[in-house]
């Protein structure tokens, strides 16, 4: 007679079993760790002492993927909006072998477009046709409780074929 873990519901011996088990168990709690960080086309902004940060930083969006980036103002900043330009798209940065340079002159995109504010001005969204590889600034202003700007953040968006 065959124990419990050798029939065959159990899919073979016990050890294949436990194998099964803590394989299934151990994907579960990662999916659960990466549920809390914030994907790349929904970037969480924060203001902490008055200095604005949004993670991730840079976004990156992987080639083919064709979805809205929607930058979202985090719970712990309340009374914090996004202005009326609260995400502008300053350009495309020129990018060759020896990376990327914030100062460098941005030149025209077409690439992340339509910007505007949503959600009662707690977020902020802009298309991104992703159609090709580049790398685009943009700037974060937001308004304070007091309804006056907070030190904007700049940053980039950076379209991929690398994670």
């Amino acid at each position: 007679m065959r124990s419990v873990y050798e029939q065959k519901s159990y899919g073979g011996t016990g050890v294949d079993a436990m194998k099964r088990f803590f394989a299934v168990h151990v994907a579960a709690l990662m999916v659960a760790a990466c549920s809390s960080i914030p994907a790349n086309n929904q970037p969480v902004v924060k203001v902490e002492k008055g200095v604005v940060s949004v993670a991730p930083d840079p976004i990156r969006i992987m080639s083919g993927v064709v979805a809205p980036i929607t930058w979202r103002i985090d719970e712990s900043a309340p009374g914090y909006r996004f202005a009326d330009d609260g995400v502008v798209i300053s350009g495309e940065l020129p990018n060759d072998y020896m990376g990327v340079r914030m100062d460098a002159p941005a030149k025209p995109q077409s690439e992340v477009v339509n910007c505007r504010r949503t959600a009662d001005g707690r977020q902020f969204q802009c298309d991104n046709k992703n159609t090709r590889m580049g790398v685009y600034k943009y700037r974060i202003k937001l308004l304070g409780p007091d309804g006056k700007v907070v030190a904007p953040l700049e940053s980039l968006v950076v379209n991929t074929d690398r994670g």
